[in-house]
């Protein structure tokens, strides 16, 4: 009798060892946590940054000068990751930016790629387009704490576990901007993304990730981006593009003519772009394309300058527009010809 009440002792003996030590670990990430909140709210204090990693300075964009750019974002496969939602990140700096209007996001496949995306970008109106990659991704953890099931291998790279981790991840990826017009690439950036995390890893680890999931097991969006690779690449995003972003501030705006009447013609602008009454536009339509000789590269377009036109009212999509001077005879305007800021 008297065995088999020690043996019971024991068994609930055993029982609040396990629930003592998973509170302990609890309190352990909690007491970490607040402890680097507090540090990082102390006037003055910086947190130390990991020497291999590469200090990247992007100063803030100004507002945006004259009219939006109409843009489309196109995610391209890197040469080993692809990254769900990686074009969705793009399109939310772009859009805070105030200095875009994001028009569509492109989902064309590689094959046959370059000949659809001239129709393509056509379509939607597009003046530049957004060509995003992942180009190459890490991720180290390290585990501070294990208790539980401990670790028990069932793949590769797997383990279970319930313990404390500290994860550092980081992320690169390319930024092009093609224009529409020419095809010229004008910019094209570079950036890292880094994260660092510390908290409770409490089901499967990975260490190792491939194109289209983490080892063979697919993530969704909605889960990568939460991860500390996903915040690596968000971070990768919103450098490259803080960085594209004070480059093309010498790209000319650009739109085009949607329909042309007797009175008015129609300019496929209008208040989101920033459009405003009593502005001063010039159409014009491309006349010779100079290409270079040896790739066949556009060079420069020389345009030729049919109108000027002044904005008589403007609505959400659209600026209605008067004639107030032909520049060049014997030229009607045509729905498609293109519309720049006139000089003052």
């Amino acid at each position: 009798m008297k065995s088999v009440w020690q043996q019971v002792c024991r068994e609930k003996e055993i029982r609040m060892n396990s629930v003592i030590r998973i509170v302990l670990v609890f309190m352990f990430c909690f007491a970490i946590e607040s402890t680097t909140e507090l540090a990082d709210a102390k006037k003055g204090y910086k947190r130390p940054r990991d020497r291999n990693t590469p200090s990247t300075t992007v100063s803030k964009p100004r507002g945006p000068v004259g009219p939006r750019k109409s843009v489309a974002v196109w995610p391209v496969p890197g040469p080993k990751y692809t990254f769900p939602g990686v074009e969705e990140l793009v399109v939310h700096e772009l859009v805070n930016s105030n200095d875009y209007i994001v028009v569509e996001r492109l989902n064309i496949p590689a094959l046959n790629a370059e000949a659809e995306l001239a129709d393509k970008v056509k379509h939607v109106g597009a003046q530049l387009i957004f060509e995003v990659a992942v180009t190459d991704i890490d991720q180290r953890s390290s585990r501070g704490i294990s208790i539980g099931f401990g670790e028990q291998n069932i793949g590769n790279g797997f383990d279970v576990v319930l313990g404390a981790t500290r994860t550092s991840a980081h992320a690169d990826i390319v930024l092009r901007v093609i224009e529409t017009q020419t095809g010229k690439i004008l910019s094209s950036q570079t950036a890292r993304g880094t994260s660092v995390g510390l908290g409770l890893d409490l089901g499967f680890a990975y260490n190792n990730i491939k194109a289209g999931g983490v080892d063979g097991i697919g993530i969704n969006t909605s889960k990568w981006q939460s991860t500390s690779v996903g915040k690596a690449v968000s971070r990768a995003v919103d450098i490259a593009v803080a960085k594209t972003t004070g480059k093309l501030r010498s790209v000319k705006w650009e739109a085009r003519v949607a329909e042309v009447d007797d009175q008015f013609v129609y300019i496929n602008a209008g208040s989101k772009e920033g459009m405003k009454q009593g502005m001063v536009l010039t159409i014009s339509r491309p006349g010779k394309t100079i290409t270079d000789p040896v790739n066949g590269a556009v060079l420069d377009v020389v345009f030729i300058p049919l109108a000027k036109v002044q904005i008589m009212s403007v609505k959400d999509r659209i600026a209605i527009t008067q004639v107030i001077e032909y520049m060049t005879e014997n030229e009607g305007i045509q729905r498609g010809d293109l519309v720049h800021l006139t000089k003052e």
